[in-house]
């Protein structure tokens, strides 16, 4: 009885433990986003969208590879016996063996992975941020729905209240910039394909945790996101790499910031926190945007941004008391391919 209860305090402290890494994960995740529109604009002075998201990850696999190699070295010196995942120490492994609903969910993953930043940079050349940010912003709305019907993932009352009360926050903080011109429209709808792909991102990359490692999955998603979008770079005929010091420093930060730390906290904390709580905590990123900006520049807040703001943080409060953990991954309902 005392070893149970013993094991029970230890499953205990265990779970307290992940949640605590989960939230901070899902927290510094949430800040390195709110640099990555700044570092996109500084890479595109010299290169292409396409070559951006090609150097981006290409940069990002090189630094994990050389990651893994140095701890291959360290185990080899030390004589330690290799553990399933010696960073994050988690419990899933690290290449079970496919089969072909999951190599399904890879390409979608990879698909949605790869085209969604592309996406954005476009919608950005032809709608205005607002525009663009506007139509980002209803991302949670997609991965509640498109969860609900292809993953058939049940969400409460409270939680669906709070992500269409965060939701609604968000449109309101970007209405009043928001562009009605028929000529932006294809801005404007690139914009929201991007969105969408970025929510079937989250939605397979949560599948895809109860199975592999974050690291393991950040590498293939950069390996294959890599060869993709440099196809498409030079298909176009575009520039490859950048040309100046000044360049290089932009991509480089980009990958380190962006994908590493911004996507690659993400994808851990997709371990424990569903894709649609991912989702529905980052509409705080306008929120800490805005706050930026005018602690920084000293750009003005008025009242109805005020209110925006806490419409927002009243929405996420009524998504995060309703439901923060992941259901056991042995009783998640199987992906629907029919």
């Amino acid at each position: 009885m005392i070893k149970s209860q013993l094991a029970d305090e230890t499953a205990g402290e265990n779970e307290k433990s992940r949640k605590r890494l989960a939230i901070a994960s899902l927290v510094f995740s949430l800040i390195a986003f709110a640099f990555v529109p700044l570092l996109i604009r500084w890479c595109e002075e010299e290169i292409s969208p396409e070559a951006t998201m090609f150097n981006r990850l290409w940069i990002a696999a090189l630094i994990i590879v050389c990651g893994q190699g140095l701890r291959k070295i360290k185990q080899i010196l030390t004589n330690q016996q290799p553990a399933e995942n010696i960073i994050n120490q988690e419990s899933v492994a690290i290449a079970p063996t496919l089969d072909y609903q999951l190599l399904l969910l890879w390409i979608i993953t990879v698909t949605a992975f790869a085209t969604g930043p592309i996406l954005w940079a476009w919608s950005l050349q032809q709608t205005s941020i607002a525009n663009s940010a506007l139509m980002h912003n209803l991302t949670p709305l997609f991965t509640t729905v498109i969860g609900w019907l292809l993953f058939k993932t049940q969400f409460n009352r409270r939680f669906i209240l709070g992500t269409v009360i965060a939701v609604g926050g968000t449109v309101a903080l970007c209405i009043n910039d928001f562009q009605l011109d028929i000529s932006k429209i294809p801005g404007d709808a690139l914009a929201l394909a991007s969105a969408m792909s970025w929510g079937v991102s989250l939605l397979c990359m949560e599948r895809l945790r109860d199975k592999f490692s974050s690291s393991f999955i950040q590498l293939w998603l950069c390996i294959v996101g890599m060869v993709l979008t440099m196809l498409v770079t030079l298909a176009l005929g575009e520039q490859l790499f950048p040309s100046s010091l000044p360049g290089w420093l932009a991509v480089v930060s980009l990958a380190i910031v962006g994908q590493l730390l911004g996507q690659g906290l993400i994808t851990y904390s997709l371990s424990y926190f569903s894709a649609s709580f991912v989702a529905l905590v980052f509409l705080l990123d306008p929120v800490l945007t805005a706050i930026t900006a005018w602690f920084a520049f000293g750009e003005t807040l008025n009242l109805a941004n005020a209110i925006a703001f806490a419409i927002i943080l009243f929405g996420v409060y009524c998504g995060i008391t309703a439901s923060q953990t992941k259901t056991d991954p042995d009783t998640q309902s199987e992906l629907s391919l029919n």
